[in-house]
């Protein structure tokens, strides 16, 4: 939330752009209702009071400096995303030149009414200004691909690098055999070394038989 309201770095989208701005508006509602609601029943009471009006905009100047630091990064984003340059921002202080002459009546002790001379083209102004940037920031869409204020503020982050590991420390890419495998492996192995040791395995030689004395001779007459 602080880098969408306050930083002028990088490109922003649609929905952040509408959040943005209706926080802005709220707390300018809140602020200039507090600050000129006391002046206001003055106004109405026909009593001038010159202290008040100065007090009231000793309050309201620091919160208009912040929204305005905030509207304009938010708009500078925007526009980013847009392809333009955040220096079209600059058109949000277009109707602050007849509310400056509006405000130094008032500071001054002109009339209410002469005030109010000042508001209709600072209203006006204000009107084409906000119109051109609802419809350029706020329903156009943003550009697809990555410019030169940044990648797309929607486009998926890349996977984080693995840090390189000298060659050294690689794993073995070849895959270890299966259990199959090795068991039949193994059973082939001591298989051909039985076969080699009973080759090598000396054989005694046979033995002769030996004949029944008297077995199967005729004796002489």
């Amino acid at each position: 939330m602080v880098n969408l309201l306050f930083s002028f770095r990088g490109r922003i989208s649609r929905g952040q752009y509408w959040l943005g701005a209706t926080l802005i508006v709220m707390v300018v509602i809140v602020a200039l209702t507090a600050a000129f609601a006391p002046i206001m029943s003055g106004v109405m009471m026909q009593q001038s009071d010159a202290a008040g009006a100065a007090l009231a905009m000793a309050l309201v100047v620091p919160i208009w400096l912040v929204c305005a630091w905030s509207s304009m990064a938010l708009h500078s984003k925007r526009l980013h995303d847009r392809g333009k340059s955040g220096y079209w921002a600059l058109l949000l202080f277009a109707p602050m030149i007849p509310l400056s002459l509006a405000a130094h009546a008032l500071l001054t002790g002109g009339s209410v009414w002469s005030a109010l001379a000042f508001a209709g083209p600072a209203q006006l102004i204000a009107f084409l200004v906000n119109c051109w940037f609802a419809v350029e920031l706020g329903m156009l869409p943003g550009e697809a691909a990555p410019n030169r204020f940044g990648d797309p503020p929607l486009s998926p982050r890349p996977p984080p690098r693995k840090p390189n590991r000298p060659a050294s420390q690689e794993p073995d890419a070849t895959p270890a055999p299966s259990m199959a495998f090795q068991g039949v492996e193994a059973a082939l192995s001591r298989a051909i070394a039985e076969r080699t040791a009973a080759e090598q395995t000396p054989q005694s030689p046979p033995r002769p038989s030996v004949g029944t004395p008297g077995f199967g001779k005729r004796k002489a007459v």
